[in-house]
């Protein structure tokens, strides 16, 4: 029934008389067929303030008196009732949902399988009602952790699953934010990377311009930075750190700082040559938060790699190795166990400059000194090269019989048409500017004749 339905008849009076009667040692059988009657009176005369009283007044004896299965059955009684008010219902969960949420309990907290229990009872009275959408999602988050503190993380991965709080009218951004991200982390934590993408691309950025959402911002993009790294996406890695890092939290902090900006330049040198790790690289370079002396190893690695000059890898593994595998990124005693497998992406990055700058000053080398060049033996030769050639850095050509690297490209036969049309065109325009200027010359001098 709903509540816009003109109220009949005013029971307050009625209820506060009942109220004042039962105490918390009262019989609650006897009580709650007293309150049974009086309740069905009040909601029959649509007596929406006496109804809510009666029936949270019930709910709270049964809570009192820690009689569980009275409390189920009084709930579930009192929300089936013919033209229950929805209102009603909503008082009635929330007051019974009390005594299992940590946060609100006023009363005692219930443990173990009895909160497990109560639970389940209540969210099978919020299930498929649109109106208690907000109620469900929150005890739904409670038997979350309720799992999860007896480490079933897939099963609490999987209760929280089931609900779309996206689509949930009746909760607001923050709500919806905090539950999105407990689904992100139950997913981190068994692994399964695919749905914690999937459920981090339902939380809207822009909720994060808003105050005190700091807290929540970290958290987000710590699982898209988890995802990045556990997927080899080292400039999506680096885009996140740079979100992280405009944060105010991590501004004022400055061991915080300092290793997000740390984490910033290794994820964009480990990032594989494009144009936007291209455009990154030197955005980071020119901006003057890393040219510091707090940053002093970092930065000059930025200049290594955004100066076309050749890079020894003996002499940089000598001058940052200890320090880059000092680091969560590079150590063997990384978060992941990949610092060692980072640190050899690191090398290959290094080798794939040195080749981008011999690219732009020959255009034939031989295999041998360009292993010279890499310090490198030809197989892994062959690997940079073959590499960037399949994404299109550059263009080469491997001539084994006589071990000779051609970097020119040959031009197709329309180019070759095209180049000699241009050149025609040029060199006869050319003969028409130097007829011009004989004819000229001429004109002059017959005119001082």
């Amino acid at each position: 029934m709903p509540e816009e339905v003109k109220q009949l008849e005013d029971y307050t009076k009625e209820v506060d008389s009942l109220v004042e009667d039962i105490n918390e040692n009262s019989d609650i059988t006897q009580s709650v067929d007293r309150i049974s009657v009086l309740e069905k009176k009040a909601r029959n005369a649509n007596d929406l303030k006496s109804t809510s009283r009666l029936v949270v007044k019930a709910v709270d004896l049964a809570v009192n008196q820690k009689n569980l299965d009275k409390l189920k059955e009084i709930v579930h009684g009192f929300s089936k009732k013919h033209g229950q008010m929805r209102t009603v219902i909503i008082e009635a969960v929330r007051a019974a949902s009390g005594i299992c949420d940590e946060d609100v309990a006023h009363v005692y907290t219930l443990q173990g399988q009895q909160r497990e229990d109560l639970i389940q009872s209540l969210r099978a009275i919020t299930e498929g009602k649109m109106f208690l959408e907000s109620e469900r999602a929150r005890l739904t988050y409670i038997l979350a952790h309720v799992l999860l503190s007896r480490n079933e993380t897939r099963k609490a991965r999987d209760v929280l699953s089931e609900l779309s709080v996206e689509t949930f009218g009746s909760l607001d951004r923050r709500q919806k934010t905090d539950y999105l991200l407990q689904q992100a982390l139950l997913n981190a934590q068994i692994g399964d990377w695919v749905q914690m993408k999937i459920v981090t691309n339902k939380i809207n950025v822009k909720f994060f311009k808003e105050e005190n959402t700091q807290e929540q911002k970290l958290r987000y993009y710590e699982y898209l930075i988890r995802y990045a790294v556990h997927n080899d996406e080292y400039l999506n890695a680096c885009r996140y750190y740079r979100e992280v890092y405009d944060t105010d939290v991590i501004k004022s902090d400055p061991s915080r700082s300092k290793v997000v900006l740390e984490n910033i330049v290794y994820f964009v040198l480990l990032a594989p040559f494009n144009h936007e790790q291209h455009d990154l690289l030197h955005r980071i370079f020119t901006d003057q938060t890393f040219n510091t002396p707090k940053l002093q190893y970092q930065y000059n690695l930025l200049k290594c790699f955004t100066t076309p000059e050749l890079m020894r890898w003996a002499g940089l593994e000598a001058l940052y190795g200890q320090i880059l595998k000092s680091t969560d990124v590079f150590s063997n005693r990384s978060t992941d166990g990949k610092g060692q497998t980072r640190f050899n992406e690191f090398h290959k990055r290094v080798l794939e400059h040195n080749v981008r700058v011999i690219y732009k000053y020959y255009t034939n080398i031989t295999l041998k000194r360009l292993q010279s060049f890499l310090e490198v033996d030809e197989r892994q030769v062959e690997e940079i090269l073959s590499s960037l050639v399949e994404n299109g850095t550059i263009y080469a050509k491997i001539d084994r019989p006589a071990k000779m690297i051609t970097f020119t490209k040959p031009k197709r036969t329309d180019d070759v048409l095209n180049d000699f049309t241009n050149n025609i065109s040029k060199l006869l325009s050319l003969v028409e500017t130097v007829n011009y200027q004989i004819e000229k010359e001429k004109a002059v001098q017959e005119a001082f004749k």
